[in-house]
């Protein structure tokens, strides 16, 4: 497994930290953590967000000695497991890994949305990027956007293409390509 860098890992350190030293439910000079920690992942195993999760949180346990508890929670493009966290006692033993569907792209795509990211979350860290790549399989005709756009175009059932659920950056990208071709 990846190890993070002695910075990274530091700097992420320092402001999980910094997000719990004051909050309600930490007793003035109360060692922290006192019990395991909780990190919800909203998304499914074997995901980009999990896999990060685990690597982020094998690491921050370790250096804080406590168990932290990685728990998926997915569904309505990572709402259900981000609302479970927005519910969750404010105490800092519940951190949630939120990405810009969670915290971004659901906030137009569902307009009943369970919970407000500006109001009921506090930001510690950037964790890292994730770039949409399009990739076609090596059997098919086409090795530029404009040869897939000319293939798509050649077959009236179109063409279809993966993504890791409704409304992920990924299935609008795809979306995105569609209604711009």
């Amino acid at each position: 497994m990846p190890r993070l860098s002695k910075s990274l890992f530091g700097f992420i350190a320092f402001l999980t930290l910094m997000s719990v030293a004051g909050s309600p439910g930490t007793a003035v000079g109360q060692r922290y953590p006192a019990k395991p920690i909780r990190m919800i992942v909203p998304f499914g195993p074997g995901t980009t967000t999990d896999i990060i999760s685990r690597l982020v949180g094998s690491s921050l346990g370790n250096e804080l000695g406590q168990a932290l508890i990685i728990e998926n929670r997915p569904g309505a493009g990572g709402s259900m497991g981000t609302n479970a966290a927005a519910k969750a006692a404010a105490d800092g033993y519940t951190l949630v890994m939120g990405t810009v569907g969670t915290h971004a792209i659901n906030v137009g795509l569902y307009p009943q949305l369970p919970y407000d990211p500006l109001k009921e979350f506090a930001p510690i860290g950037v964790v890292g990027y994730t770039p949409t790549l399009l990739v076609v399989p090596k059997a098919l005709p086409a090795r530029t956007v404009a040869q897939l756009i000319e293939l798509a175009r050649s077959r009236p059932d179109g063409l279809f293409y993966a993504s890791s659920g409704n409304g992920t950056s990924g299935h609008l990208a795809g979306e995105l390509l569609n209604t711009r071709t």
